[in-house]
């Protein structure tokens, strides 16, 4: 999702609402990670540094519990946020969901 208003988290909750309108209103939740994501980039303007994840792009992502292809609400399922490449929130050892680290092989 592109945040307009840096860092709110009214905006990040907006913008989750948001998401869940579009698809009650008929968009796929495919067609809504797109206009959140890649077009919503491409509109303002940073479709070359942000929007996709791909060699050279600022690797801001989040990672959710469940996919949200199955339910657009599972967006608000945060597990791992990085901004910049860098972690800045991680709750994977409140959800049970082990580290890399923690996984035996």
């Amino acid at each position: 999702m592109i945040d307009h208003v840096r860092g709110g988290v009214a905006t990040k909750e907006a913008a989750l609402l948001e998401m869940g309108l579009w698809v009650r209103d008929g968009a796929t939740p495919w067609q809504t990670l797109l206009a959140a994501t890649r077009h919503g980039a491409e509109v303002c303007g940073v479709g070359a540094e942000l929007g996709t994840v791909e060699v050279g792009k600022l690797a801001d992502l989040i990672v959710v519990g469940a996919n949200p292809l199955e339910d657009i609400t599972n967006v608000r399922r945060l597990q791992l946020v990085l901004k910049e490449g860098r972690v800045v929130s991680d709750k994977r050892l409140l959800s049970g969901i082990p580290r890399p680290e923690e996984v035996s092989s």
